[in-house]
């Protein structure tokens, strides 16, 4: 794997799930709740 091919760790933000109050720092968590639960909004909050 390239230096370039790994992903950007970013603790500027974080995601906070609108349905049930749960926050997560990465973009893939997010995406997995998604699919894992019936909620689908959430808000980016800046750290």
């Amino acid at each position: 794997m390239n230096e370039d091919e790994k992903p950007t760790l970013r603790l500027d933000r974080a995601y906070r799930c609108t349905t049930c109050d749960a926050v997560y720092l990465f973009p893939h968590e997010k995406e997995e709740h998604c699919r894992d639960t019936d909620h689908k909004e959430f808000i980016e909050i800046l750290l």
